[in-house]
Formats: C-alpha cells, sequence, structure tokens
C-alpha cells in the first residue's frame, strides 16, 4: 500500500469517485462527498447539487476499494488530485490516443 501511494502520490484531504448514471449513460469523476445521500445535510433530491460537501479523505480503505474495484456499495473507482493546495505537483500522467 505504501508503495502505491507514493507512487500516485496526490491531496490527501479529498478524492474523486467515479460515477455513472444508468438512465442517462452519462459517467464521469466527482469528488466524494462523506454526507452524500444523507438527508440531513445533504439537499442532491431535491436540488440536484449538494452545497454542504464535507469531501472524505483519501485513505488506504478507499485505495484497496480501488484496487479490488469494489466497495462495501457496489463498484468502485477512485481517482486521486494531483495537484496539491500550494500548486505543485507529484506526478504527471499523459494520455495519447
Amino acid at each position: 500500500m505504501a508503495s502505491y501511494r507514493a507512487l500516485f502520490r496526490g491531496r490527501e484531504d479529498v478524492f474523486a469517485k467515479r460515477y455513472e448514471n444508468a438512465k442517462t449513460g452519462k459517467s464521469g469523476y466527482s469528488p466524494a462527498c462523506a454526507r452524500e445521500w444523507d438527508d440531513r445535510f445533504c439537499t442532491k433530491r431535491i436540488k440536484k447539487k449538494c452545497t454542504e460537501c464535507v469531501y472524505s479523505t483519501m485513505s488506504g480503505e478507499v485505495i484497496a476499494a480501488h484496487l479490488a474495484g469494489r466497495n462495501s456499495k457496489g463498484d468502485f473507482t477512485a481517482g486521486v488530485y494531483p495537484i496539491l493546495p500550494d500548486d505543485t505537483c507529484w506526478f504527471l500522467a499523459a494520455d495519447f490516443d
């Protein structure tokens, strides 16, 4: 786990979670929110957008779920935010199609 974190080092205070809308087929990544779909805090069901997010932190459990492709809620893919708050970066990835 330590070697994976060293290779893909990014922000520790937030990570991206992949989503896919089964109805529209739309997919993408968005910051993972610890309060998502919790009706006490999250207004996504009503307003379609949350304004009270508390970002989930990158942890060993998140990385393990990503590598396994699943978490307790089903399929799971995590993404890293490589640009740190001070505008520095530990790695660069490029995709040439």
